[in-house]
């Protein structure tokens, strides 16, 4: 029985948050939040965040996070 090697990639990004720690929300572009972080809009750059933050209209409780998305290595 052969056994399959699985290599993860993780891959990081800034996103702009709200809401509390435990349960934030994202910013998915325009006026758009979501729960789902993968809906959220995914900044290579802080200062890229950062720059958007400032620019979005909205709660005073926004914050740039770095985040971590792993996923299965196909190559």
């Amino acid at each position: 029985m052969a056994t399959e090697s699985v290599n993860w990639k993780t891959d990081f990004a800034w996103m702009i948050e709200r809401g509390s720690a435990q349960s934030p929300e994202y910013w998915a572009g325009g006026l758009a939040w979501s729960y789902a972080h993968g809906c959220g809009i995914r900044f290579c750059r802080k200062i890229d965040a950062e720059r958007a933050a400032r620019a979005i209209e909205g709660p005073d409780s926004m914050r740039v996070a770095e985040h971590g998305f792993s996923q299965r290595d196909e190559n």
